[in-house]
């Protein structure tokens, strides 16, 4: 299932890409080496999670890991311009997602969330479902004008 959502996600070389709940980092590299001029981050709430996946990605100079939760991601505002949450979304976490997507930035949430991304401030929310029958969540932040 996630390597079909890797794959329908369209990475930029700069793209600033945010991998929540990333495990041992294989998709956040995977991300990674599509943006080679921008930075990919993965985030997980297990330390040691977080550790493996810096110990598997020494080689790639633009992705980094650290230890946070969808609630309450350790990054600063309007900064990323893909994201990628393996979980449904809760009300905080969609709140959060909103917050560190720059505007013009793409979510991709697995499972489920339309209504709280969309309840989030997110735009041209909708769902696709991939090979399999799992669903994937698409939502865009809007361009600020």
């Amino acid at each position: 299932m996630l390597d079909a959502v890797i794959d329908l996600i369209e990475v930029w070389p700069h793209d600033r890409i945010l991998d929540l709940g990333c495990g041992d980092g294989a998709s956040t590299r995977r991300l990674a080496r599509r943006a080679v001029h921008g930075l990919a981050l993965g985030v997980d709430p297990s330390d040691d999670n977080v550790r493996q996946a810096r110990r598997l990605s020494v080689e790639i100079e633009n992705v980094m890991f650290v230890q946070g939760s969808p609630e309450e991601i350790p990054w600063q505002n309007d900064f990323f311009s893909v994201l990628l949450a393996r979980e449904p979304a809760t009300e905080p976490a969609a709140r959060e997602m909103f917050r560190v997507l720059a505007p013009g930035g793409r979510a991709f949430v697995l499972q489920s969330g339309s209504e709280l991304l969309a309840a989030a401030g997110f735009e041209a929310v909708r769902s696709r479902a991939l090979p399999g029958g799992d669903l994937v969540v698409e939502a865009q932040k809007a361009v600020l004008r």
